[in-house]
């Protein structure tokens, strides 16, 4: 009677626990406090989203077009395909007809006789890149295919900022009645970092002639100093890195057929139960009506709840894969091999 009068309140462990502590005790106290709040359907349906966790970061690849990010994007009532390279930064924007699967893979395949095709392809878990079309397309053509957890677009963030960098670019276009494509042009043939290369230079060795002056030797094809520019890319990274991390926290893993909650597009918690364990912070979770998802760990909260399944039947599952691994054709490479692995 006395837990249910100290927690009338439905404050949060610690507060109850001060409260409790000026007037009332006996022994195992503390524990009997943070078991009633764990297992409060109130408190854990209206908890405080989980802090934001430490960056892991993609690595700076070996080389040009080898790790390339995906996405999908709307602007003035147009639907636009982007794909950027990780390495360089290098971008290619497609209309789209249409946002089918066939229409994706359609202008990848355009792209890709350009640039030759990548050994990763990075995208979200959108139904464009988890139909069985694209499954096909990537074993057809010999690429990893790696989903980020939905609703979680950091996990493919460098595709996230290039939406949004390419909107400015349309929109400042579109305001000032210029032409977007030149802007575009511009992007590519400015010096990214301080490496003092451009995309452009570092994708292809050359800069890309534009409406502005530029001499004969800087459109000539060079060998660029890969080795200095990856290594000043990295530095970067890390020091993002560093910055980030210093307000982050790491949240304890999960464990097979734990009780949870989980984040939907409200920040309103709902039950659920640990599947298993996909990767670092990405897990399948069921809810009590069978369901099955996937979501990142951020999204998930352990609670002391009993978890009430209304599963009758096969659940309708709803994960995609972390990475698709297809045997043909084999790798390219030692470091595609690795991968696959």
């Amino acid at each position: 009677m006395m837990l249910e009068h100290l927690h009338i309140g439905h404050a949060g462990i610690e507060r109850t626990l001060r409260r409790a502590r000026t007037t009332l005790f006996w022994p195992g106290l503390s524990n009997d406090v943070c078991n009633l709040v764990s297992s409060c359907p109130e408190c854990l349906t209206y908890k405080n989203s989980n802090p934001k966790e430490p960056l892991t970061p993609h690595s700076v690849p070996d080389y040009p077009w080898q790790t390339v990010a995906t996405d999908l994007f709307h602007w003035d009532d147009k639907e636009y395909l982007v794909i950027v390279d990780y390495y360089c930064r290098y971008f290619e924007v497609c209309h789209l007809n249409s946002t089918t699967s066939k229409s994706v893979i359609k202008q990848m395949k355009s792209v890709f006789s350009r640039f030759g095709i990548p050994e990763k392809v990075v995208s979200d878990n959108g139904p464009q890149y988890s139909s069985s079309d694209f499954t096909k397309f990537s074993s057809d053509y010999g690429f990893m295919h790696t989903t980020s957890s939905p609703r979680y677009p950091q996990s493919n963030g460098l595709a996230e900022r290039t939406v949004q960098t390419i909107k400015r670019i349309f929109q400042k276009a579109k305001d000032s009645k210029s032409d977007p494509y030149l802007g575009l042009l511009e992007y590519r043939n400015t010096p990214i970092d301080n490496s003092g290369y451009s995309p452009a230079e570092l994708l292809q060795g050359r800069q890309l002639r534009s409406i502005l002056p530029i001499l004969p030797s800087q459109l000539t094809p060079k060998v660029m100093d890969h080795s200095r520019a990856r290594s000043i890319m990295q530095a970067n990274k890390d020091r993002t890195t560093k910055v980030y991390n210093r307000s982050s926290h790491i949240l304890p893993p999960l464990k097979e057929g734990e009780i949870a909650r989980f984040q939907q597009d409200s920040r309103i918690w709902k039950p659920c139960q640990i599947i298993s364990r996909l990767n670092d912070k990405s897990y399948a979770i069921k809810t009590p009506n069978g369901t099955t998802f996937r979501r990142n760990r951020r999204h998930l909260t352990k609670s002391n709840e009993e978890f009430h399944s209304n599963l009758h039947s096969a659940p309708n599952i709803l994960i995609m894969p972390t990475v698709a691994q297809y045997p043909h054709p084999p790798p390219r490479s030692k470091h595609s091999l690795s991968q696959h692995q």
